[in-house]
Order: structure tokens, then C-alpha cells, then sequence
């Protein structure tokens, strides 16, 4: 893995213009709370793109005057929340929109370049671009292009992983690539306010456990998977020298990054001999062990994937993973996922009118069904239950109103406090 150092990061933080948009980032959607409007004036009926107002340039200047003088911060008593897609209980901290959340967006905005360049092709979650249906796309590819290879899957997850993150070894790898000081400086004063390891809740926390774990994906794709190439071509040799074969042409094996996904910390190498992925797993544990100060979860898994027989009898077992069921020749949602989707219409069809809540979460849903081989559930289930263009018209209205309520607050705001 080749070493890149970043310097002058600081420079890019303290700019004006930069910060504008570290605050107009954090604030989008709540524009229309007090405590946002309290330091960014009424944004509702600006072009935000070529127009200011004199509260957010006053915010500019004290964010600005905060990194170049210091500040200091105190960390947030945990709140349990219901997270992912199995709505695992965790705890997060809840960081202030002033300053907190716009500094964190100003520390991913001038990191992106560092923790991007040399970012695994197929890292996924909580990465511009890279959500679910990203990985959902690239995993069928996989199945349908490659089915020789896509015999077998191991399947592992990394034990409590944001909590488990050592700082230390973080900050070890942050000062190789960032030779910054006074950036460092900053970061670090966030990396200090997190109870334990990296703090749910924080914007820039998911950014640094991908971070955390890019050597973990390079170790996978450089050398252990780049390994397991080089045993079938020594394999594939030694069968021809004894078949009295002796220059013969070796077939072109896959390694790298083609059989491996990562979302978060849940990770799906695909291969074609289960012993392999066993020593690759292994060998996986290993590393984070002595690497990263972390360990795998005991539940981690080899098993073969979904294939039909030549009788017509599926057989194997399909790929539960970011929220989908991957099969052979199909992609269906979780089941705890059709569950909630089917939930959830029938509590709207029981109301007299459906609340904005209810269209916006259930249109969330059809979403998900929209990119799966689940129509046949949405006509069962879903569709006798809910109008979807009267949801689409609810929330439609209801952005409306939120502007409008936006303006008028502001205006209201704005008389009693004299304009700033």
C-alpha cells in the first residue's frame, strides 16, 4: 500500500467560503429549526449558491475565529437508538448543530481527498455514492458474470467494531498520511470528546472507520486473494506436469477486489473451494488482531450459495446482506424489511388520512421494492393497503408548507432580533 502524505489541510478548513458550505451542509434538512436559523438566517427564500444573510456570514466568521483561536468541547451523554437494517440497538451522541456538526462537516470536507484516495472500489456504506443499491449492483454482476466463482461465500462481521476502534491505532495512521499539525490538532480534539471508540452519531465517524480499515482491504485484495491465485495456477501446472503437459497455458484466475464487498464492517468474500475461504478468513482475523486491535465476531460463516440442480430443486443457501436477499437468479428485500413495509400499509389504510410520516416512510419502502424482484409482495401486500400518488401529493404539500412556515418564522425572527 502505497503512502500518500496530505499538509496544508488546515489553510483549506479556515476558508470562508469552505465553512459556508460546511454550514449550509449541516443544515440540510432542518433549515426551518430555531437553533439553525438562530445562526444562519432565513435560507427558505435565498439562492444559497449566489446570496448570504448577515446571520450565517456572522457564523462564518466565528467558526472561522474558533480554529484559528481554539475551542474546546465536552462530550454528550449516549442515546440507545434502533440503527440498520436489523435495527440493532445502539448508543449514540448527539453533537451540536453549533459547532459541532458544522465543524465535523468542515473535517470530512478538506479529509475526502486523503481518506478517498486509495479507498477500496467496493467499500460501501456511509460513502457518497456507495449505499446499498451501489453494492447491489456490483454483487449481481458477480453472480451473473461469473458464476464459476461465485460458488461459495464466507461472511463475517467485525466484533461491536465502532466501539472496539482503538483510537490510538487511529491516530497512529492519521499522523502517517496527515502531516498537519494544526489540523491534527483539531481532529483529535473530536477523536477525544467520543466516550468510546468512534462516537454513532457524528458525521465524521463513519468516514474514519472506513478509513480505519482500508489496509484491512488492501491486505484482502494485494495478498491474500492475489495468494489464492497464485495456489490454483501452481496447482494447475502440477496437474499438467503429470499428464506429461509441460508448456501449457494457464488459465486466467480471478483475485483481487472481484470476489470481496465491505459495508461498514460486514464483509462477503466469494470463491469457489470452501476450504480457501476458511484459511482467507482465518487469515483475515489475524490481521485485525494484530493490525487494527480488533476481532471478527465467532458467528462468521462459509456456506454454499443458492444454486438450482439439474432436477430444477434450488439448493445452497441465497446471500443475506445490506438489506437484500441475493438468489442465484434473484434479489429480494430482508424479510424483517417486507415485514415492516407491510406493517406499515396497514396502519395507513386503517387512518382516516395518512400522516406526512407515514407517506414518507412508506414511499422510503417502495424505494427498496422498487430495485427488487418484490413486485408480486407490493401487489399483495402493499397495494390494496395504500394509495401511492396520494402519499407522493402528502409529501408534496407538505415540503411546501414546511417552506412557507420557514419563511414566516424567519420573518417573525427577524423583526424581534433586529436582522442579525
Amino acid at each position: 500500500m502505497i503512502l500518500i502524505t496530505y499538509r496544508h489541510l488546515f489553510e483549506e478548513l479556515i476558508k470562508e467560503e469552505g465553512i459556508r458550505q460546511d454550514i449550509l451542509k449541516a443544515s440540510l434538512g432542518k433549515r426551518g429549526a430555531s437553533y439553525v436559523i438562530r445562526h444562519t438566517g432565513d435560507l427558505s427564500n435565498i439562492d444559497t449558491k449566489t446570496e448570504t444573510t448577515p446571520r450565517l456570514e456572522v457564523t462564518i466568521r466565528k467558526i472561522k475565529d474558533m480554529y484559528l483561536s481554539g475551542f474546546e468541547l465536552k462530550p454528550h451523554k449516549e442515546v440507545p437508538i434502533n440503527d440498520g437494517f436489523k435495527l440493532k440497538k445502539r448508543k449514540i451522541q448527539k453533537p451540536t448543530f453549533f459547532p459541532e456538526q458544522i465543524m465535523t462537516h468542515g473535517v470530512v470536507r478538506v479529509m475526502e481527498k486523503a481518506m478517498m484516495t486509495g479507498m477500496y472500489e467496493f467499500s460501501c456504506g456511509s460513502i457518497p455514492g456507495r449505499g446499498p443499491h451501489y453494492g447491489k449492483r456490483h454483487i449481481e454482476k458477480w453472480i451473473n458474470n461469473d458464476p464459476e466463482n461465485v460458488k461459495y461465500i464466507g461472511k463475517m462481521d467485525i466484533h461491536h467494531f465502532f466501539n472496539s476502534i482503538k483510537r490510538r491505532n487511529l491516530k497512529k495512521w492519521l499522523k502517517r498520511n496527515i502531516k498537519d499539525k494544526r489540523f491534527l490538532k483539531i481532529l483529535f480534539k473530536f477523536l477525544d470528546i467520543f466516550i468510546e471508540g468512534l462516537a454513532l452519531g457524528y458525521y465524521i465517524s463513519q468516514w474514519l472507520a472506513n478509513y480505519l480499515l482500508q489496509p484491512l482491504d488492501h491486505f484482502i485484495k494485494q495478498e491474500v486473494l492475489l495468494d489464492v491465485k497464485k495456489k490454483k495456477e501452481q496447482r494447475y501446472i502440477a496437474r499438467m506436469k503429470r499428464k506429461g503437459i509441460k508448456n501449457c497455458k494457464i488459465p486466467k484466475y480471478h483475485c483481487g477486489a472481484t470476489h470481496y464487498i465491505r459495508y461498514m464492517d460486514d464483509m462477503v468474500i466469494f470463491g469457489d473451494n470452501k476450504k480457501e475461504l476458511h484459511l482467507i478468513i482465518k487469515r483475515i482475523e489475524q490481521f485485525l488482531n494484530e493490525r487494527l486491535g480488533l476481532e471478527l465476531k465467532g458467528d462468521w460463516q462459509v456456506f454454499k450459495f443458492d444454486y438450482i440442480d439439474k432436477n430444477g430443486e434450488r439448493k445452497g443457501r441465497p446471500l443475506d446482506f445490506m438489506g437484500f436477499k441475493f438468489y442465484r437468479d434473484k434479489t429480494t428485500l430482508r424479510k424483517s424489511i417486507m415485514i415492516r413495509a407491510t406493517r406499515k400499509a396497514k396502519k395507513i389504510s386503517k387512518k382516516p388520512r395518512p400522516t406526512w410520516h407515514d407517506a414518507s416512510s412508506m414511499l422510503s419502502y417502495m424505494g427498496w421494492i422498487k430495485h427488487t424482484d418484490t413486485y408480486n409482495m407490493y401487489l399483495e401486500r402493499i397495494k390494496p393497503y395504500v394509495n401511492i400518488k396520494q402519499l407522493k401529493r402528502i409529501v408534496s404539500k407538505h415540503s411546501k408548507e414546511a417552506m412557507e412556515n420557514e419563511r414566516m418564522d424567519s420573518r417573525v425572527l427577524h423583526g424581534e432580533t433586529s436582522g442579525i
